[in-house]
């Protein structure tokens, strides 16, 4: 598989990611694709898909980076069910009136929650997200004429 047919997967993953909002289906989508590309059979794609699978699957550091950041989501979102994430963009929003101090927010955040990309997505995510929501409502309610 060389040339421009090993870009094939990239090109599938990308765009299927963005229509669907969601990563998994394109990264599955185009392991089936580059698997189908490295064996032509019809169930040797399959077979290949597999095998990459269980093979990363059960290396015990990969194990341990799906477990973590399953059990820190897990506390996030007791975090959010609780209130608190609700609690800090409130306390948040009042420093935040700009986009800049929502970008120097973005950017504290990241260099506090340096250690892993995943980590920093899981942390920052429904900060950012309740954040802009509620900077939507202010806008909307500033932007209504009064009566």
């Amino acid at each position: 598989m060389s040339g421009w047919w090993s870009l094939l997967p990239f090109l599938i993953v990308i765009p299927l990611s963005i229509w669907t909002r969601q990563v998994l289906p394109g990264l599955f989508a185009a392991l089936l694709v580059g698997s189908y590309l490295k064996d032509h059979s019809l169930l040797g794609g399959i077979k290949t898909m597999l095998t990459y699978l269980v093979t990363n699957l059960v290396q015990s550091s990969n194990i341990r980076i799906i477990i973590f950041l399953y059990v820190f989501a897990g506390l996030v979102s007791i975090i959010k069910y609780a209130g608190g994430i609700k609690g800090f963009v409130h306390l948040v929003s009042k420093k935040v009136k700009t986009k800049r101090s929502a970008m120097l927010l973005t950017w504290f955040s990241t260099m506090v929650t340096f250690s892993d990309p995943d980590f920093r997505i899981v942390i920052i995510a429904p900060i950012m997200k309740a954040l802009k929501e509620g900077l939507i409502y202010l806008l909307k309610s500033l932007a209504s004429p009064l009566r």
